[in-house]
């Protein structure tokens, strides 16, 4: 007996082991080519010692630090390994093995603007697949520990406490005042100055109107933002001229979008509590909400992320309930869900496409339940078309209001093409370049122009050269080519994608504006006197900006403002859902999945872009991972392997 349990421990010890050495290398290995010079390959003598050298110089030294994790970890995977779950392997494995992927490109993006640290030669490949075993090994442990973790929900009334509910509010409003103060009278970028411009008529600053054919306009204002936001932006524009203070009437926008977000924050954490989440993760929100820096920040920005984000809240709730308790959803709510629906889509432009994204996948998970699909399928299909027919149709039409420019859903097409002017521009033919200089260029620009104009991780440089003028057959005669240098260099088109794109998934992300940090225009306040930040509240916003650097720079904390956390959340969200079968809650999440698909395709990966993201991830986790004890949906049989959180 004895014999047999030492057996089994040094089994153990000696799996740990060579687990924790395979996952070293993530630690040890800087992946990449490291050149030899011609002295070292004369005394090396052969390829082979010299691709041992390369592989040599690319591990680190083994320091303290290193020693200390490497015990931690070898510690902490002779626990692990006996508690993974066999049937999620199937999952477990393929997620490593891409995640490990991922974060290698991201690391060679974020140092080489290319995938040259993997690809450029043998030495690269090779060390590259060591560092990435390592790094798939943590990813693996990591998915394994939060797939066996649960929130245990907690028995409710299920009614929803509207005292409490404005008790929190009222406090949380409290915790942003000093915020409110500091940022007066509001942040903004050059977008709200194009809002503004268009509401007061100011063609010389307004940006948009260069974007598209205005030529027939007889008004300025256009869809390039949404004409709601900015109308609604125009009555405060419109109230500071007839008060004589812009200052006050845009900070008294600015306060009542606060007051909103923050009630929308607070109904999150009464939402959750009426879903049963226990006391204590309630309050750990509720304080991320009312003294994390990055909300009330948000609160005081005069772009349309907030107000969209607010909207998304209430349409995911919606959702939600609508999907996991048909039975339970009232007229008065399929009558507000319609309603929420529709401000999203008036709201910012791509919610029309989430929305519709959405619908099908809705038809076909409910296609039994014919009672509930038709009220639902209603429900959705109904904002859909009186979006597109009477409000961008009909009402832009019979005032004059133009649509935004085709180029907003063009930036991926446009980087890659620059990239490849950038790297085989001597390979296009003149047919090819007349093409792509109708779209992009005109007769301002050149080729070299273009290729000069690339930044990898933004297109709006390259977007700016775009032919307002351009119709529907010089668009196809464009993707024509597009498509045939497609097929001539796909590495080009797959590289300009990803350089587009990895922030979203980089822990160590080149795009720090995490928020705008007051009015970063200087047009506007030029043009709408009296519309600046006070030079007095300087400090005040300098010491806010550090406050949120040094929380970007503390462990764990700083997940909270750095965007690319949610994006990995979200796909760990996604295939938790699929293994615990919350088919109803993956519906109802769909829009913010096919919001990251939109954000993509964008101009830059932004952090105001995933506020949505950010709002909804205490509901997508709760939802996704809470349960009851006796309602164990799991076919492993060792109770002692899950993890509960009371």
């Amino acid at each position: 007996m004895n014999n047999k349990i030492k057996s089994i421990s040094i089994s153990q010890i000696l799996k740990s082991l060579a687990v924790t050495l395979i996952a070293s290398l993530s630690m040890l290995i800087n992946n990449g080519t490291y050149p030899a010079t011609e002295q070292i390959k004369e005394q090396l003598g052969s390829r082979l010692a010299v691709m041992i050298w390369q592989i040599r110089c690319s591990f680190n030294d083994v320091d303290y630090v290193f020693t200390l994790v490497f015990i931690l970890m070898l510690v902490a995977f002779s626990h692990l390994i006996p508690k993974v779950r066999k049937e999620n392997l199937k999952w477990n494995i393929p997620f490593s093995a891409i995640s490990a992927l991922f974060i290698l490109l991201c690391d060679s993006y974020l140092k080489t603007n290319s995938w040259d640290l993997l690809f450029a030669s043998t030495t690269a490949l090779f060390t590259s697949f060591l560092k990435g075993i390592g790094i798939a090994v943590v990813a693996f442990f990591v998915l394994d520990i939060i797939n066996r973790t649960s929130i245990e929900e907690k028995n409710t009334n299920g009614k929803f406490n509207y005292k409490l509910f404005a008790a929190l509010t009222a406090i949380m409003i409290v915790c942003w005042i000093p915020y409110m103060v500091i940022m007066a009278p509001g942040s903004m970028n050059i977008d709200a100055r194009d809002q503004f411009a268009q509401i007061m008529g100011y063609e010389d600053i307004c940006r948009t109107i260069n974007f598209i054919d205005s030529s027939n306009a007889t008004i300025l204002l256009n869809n390039h933002h949404p004409v709601f936001h900015t109308l609604i932006l125009g009555c405060f524009i419109k109230l500071g001229e007839a008060i004589g203070s812009y200052f006050i009437a845009i900070e008294l926008f600015s306060v009542l979008q606060s007051i909103a977000f923050a009630a929308s924050l607070t109904f999150i954490v009464i939402k959750l509590k009426q879903y049963g989440m226990p006391s204590g993760l309630q309050k750990v929100i509720y304080i991320i909400f009312a003294f994390c820096p990055l909300f009330p920040l948000w609160g005081m920005t005069v772009l349309k992320d907030t107000p969209f984000a607010i909207g998304i809240i209430f349409m995911t709730v919606l959702l939600l309930e609508a999907f996991r308790q048909p039975e339970k959803f009232t007229a008065k709510k399929y009558i507000l869900l319609c309603i929420v629906l529709f401000y999203v889509m008036i709201i910012r432009n791509n919610g029309f496409y989430l929305i519709l994204a959405t619908f099908p996948f809705v038809i076909i998970h409910f296609r039994k339940d014919k009672k509930f699909l038709v009220k639902i399928g209603a429900v959705l299909l109904i904002p859909l078309l009186v979006f597109k027919i009477g409000y961008t149709g009909f009402l832009f039409s019979s005032m004059n209001i133009l649509d935004g420019s085709p180029r907003e859903m063009l930036s991926v097409p446009f980087q890659q093409t620059a990239r490849y002017i950038d790297e085989y521009g001597d390979e296009i033919t003149p047919e090819e370049e007349d093409a792509i200089l109708t779209i992009l260029g005109g007769q301002q620009y050149s080729l070299d122009d273009i290729a000069e104009r690339y930044v990898p991780n933004r297109s709006d440089t390259v977007k700016i050269t775009y032919n307002r003028f351009a119709d529907t057959d010089d668009l196809i005669n464009y993707f024509k080519v597009w498509f045939e240098q497609l097929k001539k260099h796909p590495d080009v088109y797959i590289e300009a994608f990803l350089n587009l794109n990895y922030n979203w998934f980089c822990f160590e992300s080149d795009q720090d504006n995490i928020y705008y940090n007051g009015i970063t225009d200087e047009v506007i306040s030029e043009r709408f006197e009296g519309l600046e930040n006070p030079s007095s509240l300087k400090g005040e916003r300098t010491i806010i900006k550090q406050a949120v650097n040094a929380l970007s720079q503390i462990p764990i904390l700083n997940c909270l403002v750095e965007f690319s956390f949610y994006t990995w959340a979200y796909v760990i969200l996604f295939i938790a859902m699929l293994i615990r079968k919350k088919h109803k809650e993956l519906l109802a999440f769909l829009p913010i999945f096919a919001n990251y698909a939109v954000c993509f395709l964008g101009p830059v990966a932004y952090m105001r872009y995933a506020i949505p993201m950010v709002v909804c991830l205490p509901i997508a986790i709760y939802v996704t991972f809470s349960g009851k004890k006796s309602d164990n949906n799991y076919k492993s049989n060792s109770k002692e392997n899950e993890i509960w959180i009371k």
